[in-house]
This record gives C-alpha cells, sequence and structure tokens, in this order.
C-alpha cells in the first residue's frame, strides 16, 4: 500500500454537493429493489465482462484498479473466462431466479483481500477519516463517506454506535461491497429491460446488402461503399432514432460513424442534440468503452466527447451504438489552415521550408492554449485506461459560441437550404432536376480507374469519344444516371418549409431543399433499389463555430476545443489486441512498424499535432503514391524522415524494421537521399534541417527563444522512440512550458 502513504484531499464544491445530497446519482434507486432507474444510470453501466470498468463503479482509483487488475491477472490468467453474468436459482428459494456476475465478484474478493496497511485508527476527525478512506484506493468521491460523523447528513442517532468505531479500512471495504450490491441490483433492470429494447428481424440474422458494387454515383462527398455489413448505418433525413430523435441535418462523416444534428422531442423546450451513429464494426467496442467515461471529476471533462445517453440501432448492415453528444463546431484544422495558406503568400511559394516573414499571422500562446485543451482531453480519456488512438488536429473541434435552442430548425439549416442568392447554387439546375449544385464538378476520384483527368465529360471535348467515334460505355453510364435522377427531382415533392418543423410536410421540404447536398442512389442494372439498399447519401455540412484568424493574437478571446471520439478508442489493455491499420501522417513508429501501439502512441501523436499547432507544419510529411498502394515505401520514408528530424532509431526498434539498411545506417542515423529523390535540398527546402532549425526558421513571431527551447524539449521527449519512454499525460501537465497554463487553473 505504499502508493497511498502521502493522500491528498480537497473538498471540493463537486464533492460537497455529492456530500450534502448523500451519495452519487444512482444510489436512490438501490435502496428498493422494485424501483426503476432512469435509463442514464442504466446507459453508464459498465459491461460485466470490462474489468477497469467494474474496478471504476466500485469507487477505486486508477492505481488500485492496477493494482487489482494484476492480481486478477496473475491469479486467473491460466483459467477459463466465466460468463460475464449467468441465470442462477435462489438457494433460499426454488422458484426466485437472479443474475450473478462472477467477473465483478472475483474483483471485490481481490480487493477485500489486500494489504490494509496500518490498522491503527486515525486522529477522530472527518478529514482524517476521507485521507484513511484515500489511502484504500478509494476514489475522493467514495471517500468522503468514510466515517460517519454528526455533521454528515445521513447521520442520524440510530447509527451513533457506528460512530467512531470502525476503521477507515472497515468503511472502505462497506462501499466497495455496496457498489458491488448496487451493480447487480442496477444490472438486473437493465438485463430486463435490454430483453425486449431492440426488435429482431426474422431468424435474427442480419440481412445483406448485395448490390453495392451496381450502384451509380455522381457524389464526391460521400461514397455508398461507406455503407454495407459491418459499416455505417443508412440514417435520413427525418428519421426518428430512439423514438424522440428527429433527424433533420448532418454534420459529420467519418470512416467508422456518421453525426446528425437532432431535435430531442423528449423536452417541451427547443432542444438539440448531435447524435453519433457508430458502425456496426466499431459497436463491438464502443458500448463498453462509452460506458467507462464515467462521471470523474477532472478539468479534461469539458474538452472530451462526452455522451449524454447512448442507446443500440439495429439495422441491414448489423448492430450500432448511438451516442447523444453536444453539437460542436469546425475542426481547429480550418484555421491552421487559412494561417498556413497566409504564410505561404508571404513567403510568395519561393520557400518550401515557408519561414514566418512579418506580417505572419499565427500566435504561439493560442497554439500553446490549443495544446492545453488537447492535452486535457486525453489526460481525461487516459485516467479512465482510454486510448483515443486517433489524436489529430481534425478530431479537436471548436464548442460552439452560442446557444443552439434559441434557435429555430429553419435558421440552423440557413446554410444547407439554396436561394436564388446562394453563392455557387444554381436554383435553375435544380429545378431541372440535376442533384449537384453548380460549383460542385464530377473529380477524376468518382470516375473508373481506367480514365484519366481529360475524360471529363463535356461537350466541347473531343477526348470523351473512343477511337472509333463512339460514346465511352462510362460516360453513357453517366448520363443515364443524370436523366434518372433529374426525374426523380422533378417529382419529388417540395413540401412546405413554413409547416411546423418535423411534420411530414416539413421533412418533405427539408428533403427538397436539401438536395444540394443529397445524392439519389441508382443501380446500373436499373432495377429499383431494395428496403436494405442505401437508397441515397447526405454530405455532411458542419456547423459553423470556428475562430476567426484575426483573433488568434488576443489572448482574452477565449475558446474551447473539444476532443471527439472517432470510433478507434480502445482500452488500454486491449489496445495490443487492436492494431492500427489507417495510414496516417500522426502515428507512433510501432504503428508504422505494424507492432502493439498502446496509449502511448497518443503522447507521440499528440507531440505531432503540438508542433503542427504551433508551428503550422507536419515535422515530417508522406507522399501518397498510387505505385505503392499497400504503403510499403511511405512507411519507411517516414521513419526514415523522422530519424531525420529526431535523431537515430535504436537498434531495439531498428532489428524490427524490415527495409531499416535502405533508409538508415548502422547507428540508425538517417541516409541522404537526395538522389534518390533527384533533388538538392538546401536551407530554403522543408526537408533540409532538424527539429531544432525548424523550429528556428518557422517558430510564431511572439514565441520567445527560451520558450522555443522549453517547447522543443517537450516534443521530443513525448515524440521518443521507445515507447516506454514517453511521459504520462499527467507529466506533461506538469511541463513548464504549460506552466502559467497550469496554475490559472490550479493543477
Amino acid at each position: 500500500m505504499a502508493e497511498y502513504m502521502k493522500p491528498k484531499f480537497v473538498m471540493t464544491p463537486e464533492l460537497e454537493a455529492i456530500r450534502a445530497k448523500g451519495g452519487l446519482d444512482y444510489e436512490p434507486w438501490i435502496q428498493d429493489e422494485n424501483t426503476e432507474a432512469p435509463q442514464h444510470i442504466l446507459d453508464s453501466l459498465p459491461e460485466p465482462d470490462d474489468i477497469p470498468g467494474m474496478a471504476w463503479f466500485l469507487g477505486l482509483d486508477g492505481t488500485m484498479s492496477t493494482l487489482i487488475m494484476r492480481k486478477y491477472q496473475d491469479k486467473y490468467s491460466n483459467t477459463d473466462t466465466p460468463q460475464p453474468y449467468e441465470l442462477q436459482t435462489a438457494p433460499y428459494d426454488d422458484s426466485k431466479q437472479f443474475y450473478h456476475f462472477p467477473i465483478m465478484q472475483r474483483l471485490v474478493e481481490l480487493y477485500l483481500d489486500r494489504d490494509a496497511g496500518d490498522e491503527s485508527d486515525p486522529d477522530e476527525s472527518y478529514e482524517s477519516y476521507i485521507r484513511g478512506g484515500l489511502t484504500q484506493g478509494l476514489r475522493p468521491e467514495y471517500a468522503i463517506f468514510c466515517g460517519l460523523h454528526e455533521s454528515e447528513p445521513r447521520w442520524t442517532e440510530t447509527y451513533a454506535h457506528h460512530f467512531y468505531t470502525k476503521s477507515y479500512q472497515e468503511h472502505a471495504d462497506n462501499v466497495v461491497k455496496g457498489n458491488w450490491a448496487a451493480f447487480g441490483i442496477l444490472w438486473c433492470q437493465r438485463l430486463e429491460l435490454e430483453r425486449t429494447a431492440l426488435p429482431k428481424h426474422d431468424g435474427d440474422e442480419k440481412k445483406s446488402v448485395e448490390t453495392y458494387t451496381g450502384v451509380t454515383s455522381l457524389c464526391v462527398e460521400e461514397r455508398p461503399d461507406a455503407y454495407g455489413p459491418g459499416k455505417n448505418q443508412p440514417v435520413y433525413l427525418g428519421d426518428v432514432l430512439d423514438n424522440h430523435y428527429h433527424i433533420f441535418r448532418k454534420l459529420e462523416s467519418g470512416h467508422r460513424y456518421t453525426v446528425w444534428l437532432a431535435r430531442d422531442k423528449r423536452n417541451s423546450e427547443r432542444s438539440f442534440v448531435a447524435i453519433k451513429v457508430f458502425s456496426a464494426d466499431s459497436t463491438q467496442a464502443m458500448p463498453t468503452l462509452t460506458r467507462c467515461l464515467g462521471p470523474l471529476n477532472h478539468l479534461g471533462k469539458s474538452h472530451a466527447e462526452l455522451p449524454l445517453r447512448s442507446f443500440m440501432v439495429r439495422g441491414p448492415m448489423g448492430d450500432h451504438l448511438c451516442k447523444t453528444i453536444e453539437p460542436v463546431g469546425s475542426c481547429i484544422y480550418g484555421i491552421i489552415d487559412e494561417a498556413y495558406k497566409i504564410r505561404g503568400d508571404l513567403n510568395e511559394q519561393q520557400s518550401t521550408l515557408h519561414r514566418v516573414l512579418e506580417g505572419d499571422p499565427w500566435s504561439a500562446d493560442f497554439a500553446r492554449r490549443a495544446c492545453w485543451q488537447m492535452l486535457l482531453g486525453v489526460d481525461y480519456c487516459h485516467q479512465q485506461r482510454i486510448a483515443h488512438r486517433s489524436v489529430a488536429p481534425w478530431s479537436a473541434h471548436f464548442a460552439l459560441d452560442h446557444d443552439l435552442s434559441t434557435l429555430s430548425e429553419n435558421e440552423l439549416l440557413k446554410d444547407v437550404w439554396p436561394s436564388k442568392k446562394s453563392e455557387g447554387v444554381d436554383e435553375n439546375r435544380f429545378m431541372q432536376g440535376t442533384a449537384v449544385s453548380s460549383d460542385t464538378q464530377v473529380e477524376a476520384s468518382s470516375k473508373p480507374d481506367d480514365c484519366d483527368d481529360n475524360d471529363e465529360p463535356d461537350e466541347s471535348d473531343e477526348s470523351d469519344e473512343s477511337d472509333d467515334g463512339s460514346i465511352p460505355d462510362w460516360q453513357k453510364d453517366w448520363e443515364e444516371c443524370e436523366r434518372r435522377i433529374a426525374k426523380q427531382w422533378e417529382t419529388c415533392d417540395p413540401g412546405d418549409a413554413t409547416a411546423e418543423p418535423h411534420s411530414a410536410e416539413w421533412k418533405k421540404a427539408n428533403f427538397f431543399n436539401s438536395r444540394s447536398d443529397i445524392e439519389l442512389l441508382q443501380r446500373k442494372d436499373g432495377k429499383p433499389l431494395g428496403p436494405d439498399e442505401v437508397h441515397y447519401t447526405v454530405a455532411p455540412t458542419p456547423l459553423y463555430s470556428g475562430f476567426p484568424l484575426k483573433d488568434v493574437a488576443n489572448p482574452e478571446k477565449p475558446f474551447r476545443l473539444v476532443l471527439t471520439d472517432p470510433g478507434s478508442t480502445c482500452a488500454f489493455e486491449d489496445c495490443e489486441k487492436c492494431p492500427l491499420t489507417k495510414i496516417s501522417n500522426y502515428l507512433a513508429p510501432e504503428a508504422l512498424l505494424g507492432l502493439p501501439t498502446t496509449e502511448k502512441g497518443d503522447i507521440y501523436s499528440m507531440g505531432i499535432v503540438f508542433w503542427e499547432f504551433v508551428m503550422l507544419r507536419l515535422l515530417v510529411e508522406s507522399n501518397y503514391s498510387s505505385q505503392d498502394p499497400e504503403h510499403v515505401n511511405l512507411k519507411n520514408r517516414q521513419l526514415r524522415d523522422i530519424a531525420h528530424r529526431l535523431g537515430p532509431i535504436p537498434t531495439a526498434i531498428r532489428t524490427q524494421w524490415r527495409d531499416a539498411e535502405k533508409f538508415v545506417d548502422s547507428e540508425g542515423n538517417a541516409l541522404d537521399m537526395q538522389e534518390q529523390d533527384g533533388e538538392t535540398y538546401g536551407p530554403d527546402d522543408f526537408e533540409y534541417g532538424d527539429i531544432w532549425y525548424q523550429a528556428r526558421k518557422c517558430k510564431p513571431l511572439d514565441m520567445s527563444e527560451e520558450t522555443m527551447e522549453h517547447f522543443v524539449r517537450l516534443v521530443q521527449t513525448m515524440m521518443q522512440w521507445q515507447p516506454e519512454l514517453r511521459p504520462s499525460t499527467m507529466q506533461l501537465l506538469q511541463d513548464p512550458w504549460f506552466k502559467d497554463l497550469r496554475e490559472k487553473a490550479s493543477l
């Protein structure tokens, strides 16, 4: 128990509020097994096979949870894993049955069998008992119930015999056993509800989608192949999810999820939420992780995407987890890109390094605040043993700076619905039934692979004809699809935009007025789409609430970043079983080498993001090539370029790199690639110089030399080759670069 001998405790307003009402949110519903807990309480429960989540529910802090999980591994690693729950007959009454949770029972037994330390009682004060509870590995919100004093709201004469008569070790035992009982009661309620929660298909089989390869699509925003078995769930404008969330706008689309804006009809007053619908494959892990993000009293809570509640949707692609979350604005990448373009213009494109020159708009102070907020969000996840695994600029979104409830649905759709005065929208084309806006041209990427950039279907382009003068098949298919889609829009009911929002007429108007973002799908064989096929896709239109570039130099201008969930999050103990397969500039070296990537990969990725936030450019940039479909050369070059910036690759890493000798020498130093690249790199080229050279040339105008040195050392620490040498998020929060922000936050 040496880890707990010097506990620190502060009675925060949050803890005082918990103490004053006599318990945590779920306690009122565990006094009577016949009283049903509200849905948000049941949604917050960890899965009965989620060991970290159950340790959290028992009230244990991170260190004690780790110790108990190690004990569990040591004791049960060679035994069969029990079922998460079992239906058993009550020993005292054969007519009654109850649910038993064997894994939870094991955790409780291991805790009760702990080394409780010194058995001597503390001095007879409430705070000393709280400190005693902390030494037993309880989190503060549970330690405040250790000891029963007259000042406690729960104290009555009935309990007077407990006054100072029990040790804080016994109090800690009672807290854990009480939470164990609560877990069983609440999970039994949830299991009974889930038995009838989801309607089942005949035979309870997931229906397959057979014809995605036969669908012609004109849309360049979202391809129909994003939908299929195990992939995203088709969601349509006007859908009602979980009986009260009315979908009316698409906000975001990702590889593993889609995000929609919805009106919550449960509330009599106007209320809007964002709903993130995860793919079927991601859903298998996400429910557990969603419930692990519990009510932790943590500064980073406002900088992480938290589920307000969650529910399941069953569709033709499988079962999908849905989270209701806070609607957020645009991602920070937009303002970074805007500032970078201005820097490029100042350099007059003469330097690929893009030095910082007079008039550069970027601010190191703004970037540092952004880094601090992202770190708080990642730390919030790590404190609950959740790895983010996709830390990147596009994962950080600005919180909205206005209250959506003050706006009507029609006002929230002003930037989606077309008007004759809208830029880039030709109303006549819509009236003719064309499904794409006038400024949306079909890109080469949406054509067959054997069509080059000169194959654009344009009447003046003679290359549209083949050598014998006939029209190519792909163009015939394209034009036929356009004709069919035009006919559909011609017969589409425009509805009534002035009707009550979410009424049948208003839904028709929303669909019709959103047509510039809608892609109606057609089968190439001309047959109608089946009920389990995707009928149309919707291009996302994010809510704009960014940060004006002109304000980045103003330290008084507030903003809040929210780290969003990409659907790739993973419990610490599961990281090694879930390899990262999607290539990215933000991947840690171990991920590039196909090695197990733990939560320490988040630290490395944050180092790259921090650099980009401050310097407006990646430290190392990858070049994608169609000649390298497996990204083998891309990964090799990325590893070599990291060595060029940061220093030699250690032997332990180098021996696991198959092509190392082609890119680094026997000491791990980067080889000179100028001859291979057919280029000569000088001081004005991006490829030139190590991390220190890059920092001195690209640091913002308001960044001093001393601050720059602090920052570079921080990034070097975060981007160490060996994962085990990288600092934790808690250690990063103590870095000198964040000193004044830390003091302001009272950390």
